[in-house]
């Protein structure tokens, strides 16, 4: 049941009974905008009201806003127009933050809502992670946008004017924890065999582990080398679309995981193109918590990896980390991430890729610039013969080509 329907009941169409046994009437205007008016009085007089803004509909009036909307009546609307077609997950999340925003803001006026009582509210919220208090904002925005829109409220939106200090800090995440490739491979040997391609292919393609569990046989290019993400299993074991058009693509993947893969396939009892590629004894998905949780924990365990503990989430860290330090861009590795955009991917590796730029080379350029000789280092110079030998290599494989 949705924070919305737990506020009000339904007396009749159009007419809601609220806890505070106030009636409330809901009905859409001319231009089909969802408006939500609380009238004093019995149910004559909200069949009134309501019939009389059904004549205005009519005559294709445009009806104004109630002046005294509540936080509370304007959050109500927002959830049942919008929230009800979110995925359950999503409108989940929502739940929490609308909750501490109702403490605050629920009965007061919409329109009284002030940019210095927001940031008076995200000061209050101190105790919690700045990425949570985001979100708080995220929703707050999302109602404001939905009054102004579809209640009338003339009000400018709050969160979209607050200064820049103003704003929760969200440098405040957990550190990550990146594995060395000695410790990925100890990892994955570690876990038991039924369940240790799952953690390969996590570790190989960075992939989230909904998105390893939802991968179907129709994803599975083993002759291609290549894995299609374009749904994800969800922690009630349906497989679902992934949300943006980012997040679904196609990886390359190396000829030892493909033909393990492979391998794989011919051992399962199903392989229709719809049927998921990983599944337990009884034909069906894997569970969350098990794979990430029990599975990975037994396996850390037996590795005997150096505190802290890594999460499968960390597969992913360490799979970007990898990367960026092989000298890959950032917008290969935001596509092969699956971020919604390049900036996400910046934030979350920044120091990475700082890392990655910290070379011998632009240390032998500060030493020329500030005095001293500049002395080309062992790793220099063996960088720079391998590159040279890449190249070469390079070379001869495109000559070959084009004399075919």
């Amino acid at each position: 049941m949705s924070n919305a329907t737990a506020r009000r009941t339904r007396v009749e169409r159009g007419i809601y009974k609220r806890p505070d046994g106030r009636l409330e009437i809901g009905w859409r205007d001319a231009q089909s905008k969802l408006h939500w008016r609380v009238v004093d009085g019995g149910v004559k007089a909200a069949r009134a009201a309501l019939a009389s803004e059904h004549s205005k509909r009519a005559r294709g009036e445009t009806v104004a806003a109630d002046p005294r909307l509540t936080f509370d009546s304007a959050a109500d609307a927002w959830w049942e127009a919008r929230v009800g077609r979110l995925r359950p997950a999503t409108a989940r999340s929502y739940g929490p933050a609308l909750k501490h925003l109702r403490e605050r803001f629920g009965h007061q006026r919409i329109s009284s809502i002030t940019p210095g009582e927001v940031a008076s509210y995200i000061v209050s919220k101190h105790s919690l992670k700045g990425w949570t208090v985001k979100g708080h904002l995220t929703v707050l925005s999302a109602v404001f946008r939905y009054a102004n829109r579809h209640l009338g409220v003339t009000t400018p939106n709050p969160v979209s004017m607050l200064d820049s200090v103003e704003r929760p800090k969200i440098d405040d995440e957990k550190p990550k924890r990146i594995l060395t490739a000695t410790e990925v491979d100890k990892l994955i040997e570690s876990v038991n065999a039924k369940h240790r391609l799952i953690f390969r292919v996590a570790a190989e393609t960075g992939c989230r582990i909904g998105e390893v569990l939802g991968l179907a046989w129709e994803d599975i290019d083993v002759a291609g080398q290549a894995v299609t993400f374009a749904f994800q299993l969800d922690r009630h074991g349906k497989r679902v679309p992934l949300k943006t058009a980012r997040s679904r693509r196609v990886l390359e993947i190396t000829p030892s995981l493909a033909g393990e893969l492979r391998k794989h396939r011919v051992a399962s009892d199903d392989t229709s193109p719809d049927a998921l590629v990983f599944v337990r004894s009884t034909g069906r998905g894997h569970d969350h918590r098990n794979i990430g949780g029990r599975v990975l924990a037994r396996a850390v365990e037996r590795a005997k990896l150096s505190a802290p503990a890594p999460t499968f989430h960390d597969l992913r860290h360490t799979h970007a980390s990898a990367l960026i330090a092989h000298g890959w861009d950032i917008e290969s590795v935001s596509a092969r991430l699956g971020h919604r955009d390049v900036a996400t991917t910046q934030r979350i590796y920044i120091h990475e890729f700082d890392a990655a730029n910290r070379s011998d080379e632009r240390r032998a350029k500060l030493a020329a610039l500030y005095g001293g000789n500049a002395v080309e280092t062992t790793d220099s110079r063996r960088a720079t013969q391998t590159h040279s030998t890449e190249n070469a290599k390079a070379r001869q494989l495109w000559a070959a080509s084009a004399s075919r």
